[in-house]
């Protein structure tokens, strides 16, 4: 069903994006979407992202996996998001890289919480990005 509403947003925007990785059953491992008004905002606010992620909160025990921002009103705006089937180096590689295949250009500043593989992808995708840890 996800990918069916996918698909229809991208029929309806010509700047929305999308990524799916599936496992040998064919169910869902990494997701990540991203719509015309979050690359807009992106291009604007996008100098410094947050990238936080819950765990298992949904009946799919699917993480999910925001990076955001703040605009010129104090507002968090969405930059992008994605679902990930588990927190590890590699989901993280995944999401970073699929983000910037959308977003073209990282972010000058990255924060985050201090999860070790989380870290570990961002040396790695944006090596080139300041990357602090929130308080």
């Amino acid at each position: 069903m996800l990918y069916e509403y996918f698909k229809s947003e991208e029929d309806k925007d010509s700047d929305f994006f999308f990524k799916f990785e599936t496992d040998n059953n064919n169910r869902m491992t990494r997701c990540f979407w991203v719509d015309s008004v979050a690359r807009k905002a992106y291009t604007h606010f996008g100098d410094a992202v947050v990238f936080d992620t819950t765990y298992n909160t949904n009946r799919y025990a699917m993480i999910f996996a925001p990076l955001v921002g703040v605009n010129h009103h104090g507002q968090t705006t969405i930059f992008g998001c994605g679902f990930l089937s588990n927190e590890t180096f590699d989901s993280f590689v995944w999401l970073l890289e699929t983000w910037l295949e959308a977003m073209k250009v990282p972010p000058i500043v990255i924060i985050i919480d201090q999860d070790q593989p989380m870290t570990k992808a961002i040396a790695q995708v944006l090596p080139n990005t300041f990357h602090r840890y929130c308080v």
